[in-house]
């Protein structure tokens, strides 16, 4: 599972959202197995389609007196910040730069 990865992220002297990335891909890989071995159903949304009409159909569809229903995946994009490694030219020594971005 994932938290072993997620213990090395916050264990790690510097923060870096390389870190996470196994740590997100570990999580959506066991996302997708729990769907596929209880046969729940995985829908991604596309933009502009509307969560809660869906959700409303799943229900509908949804025959059990408990469980989950449906996973719904949606890619959002937010502004974010990340690091670049840039060099000083008179020294060459490496330091961190902010720059916008999105994820």
């Amino acid at each position: 599972m994932a938290s072993g990865t997620s213990f090395a992220f916050i264990a790690a002297t510097s923060s870096s959202p390389a870190l996470m990335d196994p740590v997100s891909k570990e999580f959506v890989a066991a996302l997708e197995n729990y769907a596929r071995w209880e046969k729940v159903p995985v829908i991604q949304f596309r933009k502009g389609q509307g969560k809660d009409d869906i959700a409303a159909e799943q229900r509908k569809k949804f025959k059990e007196t408990e469980g989950v229903v449906f996973i719904g995946k949606a890619q959002e994009k937010t502004p974010v910040f990340r690091t670049e490694r840039r060099r000083n030219e008179k020294t060459g020594i490496s330091y961190p730069w902010i720059v916008r971005s999105t994820w």
